[in-house]
């Protein structure tokens, strides 16, 4: 019969063997930790600032189709009331900016212009909305 571990012949781990198998243990939890805030901060993002943004962004498009003037940037301005430029949420401050300025096509439909939200202090991910999909598309992006 062979023995396993231990110096007296007894079934059994060393010291060294346990430190080892502590360590690996301790690599993959530190991993799987930061891969949890990613996915926690990302899920923020996508529960309180995309539907702030996607709003703005309805409201924008509202506007073009109505034939209303829009300005290049619709944020802050009180004809937009779902574009304020600040907005408290259960996770934090959302801060809502413009990245392109706005245009509308002559058929009343957007043709240019990019609305951004993030949250403060919540990880490094934005929700983005772009006039690159007819009429707007929102998505959740990296900073």
């Amino acid at each position: 019969m062979l023995a396993m571990g231990g110096s007296r012949g007894g079934p059994g781990f060393s010291l060294v063997e346990l430190l080892v198998v502590l360590s690996i243990i301790a690599i993959l939890a530190s991993m799987s930790v930061q891969s949890y805030i990613n996915y926690t901060n990302k899920a923020k993002v996508a529960s309180y600032a995309l539907p702030i943004a996607r709003a703005c962004m309805a409201d924008v498009a509202s506007a073009c189709s109505a034939g209303s003037p829009i300005p290049a940037n619709p944020v802050g301005n009180s004809s937009f009331p779902n574009c304020q430029a600040t907005r408290t949420v259960a996770v934090g401050t959302v801060n809502l900016s413009t990245e392109e300025n706005f245009n509308c096509s002559n058929d009343g439909s957007l043709s240019s212009g990019v609305i951004k939200a993030r949250i403060v202090g919540v990880g490094s991910y934005s929700a983005v909305c772009r006039v690159s999909v007819k009429p707007f598309q929102c998505k959740i992006e990296a900073n």
